[in-house]
């Protein structure tokens, strides 16, 4: 996955084992709502222990705090927010960028445990 807000910096940004690209997302709320008309529960979703345990795929956009992570298998959407990056140190991230991730049992829309799998160097990134 991999992450970006508009213009170039971005915000710290979202369970289940896959590839995802996260998108900009200024209405998570209305995205969840959109999904929830367009999926049906029993068909789509997998609960607790029948979930995949992990994914990882692209953020491609974000803005403030929320994101947008796009399943590159099967091109479903996570919600995530900064509080989600476990990655130690650098917690910004980038349009792009790839990342793992958890689907959480609680909310299957709902990504966390986000993991940077190629966190820049920061003197690098911030030149």
């Amino acid at each position: 996955m991999s992450f970006a807000a508009p213009g170039g910096r971005h915000n710290r940004p979202q369970s289940r084992d896959a590839r995802g690209t996260v998108e900009q997302q200024r209405d998570v709320q209305g995205h969840d709502e959109e999904l929830a008309a367009e999926y049906d529960e029993d068909e789509h979703w997998v609960y607790g222990a029948d979930c995949i345990p992990w994914t990882s795929g692209r953020i491609t956009e974000a803005l403030r705090s929320s994101c947008i992570i796009r399943d590159d298998e099967d091109e479903r959407y996570y919600s995530f927010d900064y509080r989600q990056i476990v990655t130690e140190g650098f917690r910004t991230i980038r349009a792009e960028e790839h990342v793992r991730f958890h689907v959480s049992s609680e909310s299957p829309d709902r990504a966390e445990f986000v993991i940077r799998l190629a966190q820049p160097d920061p003197a690098e990134y911030y030149r």
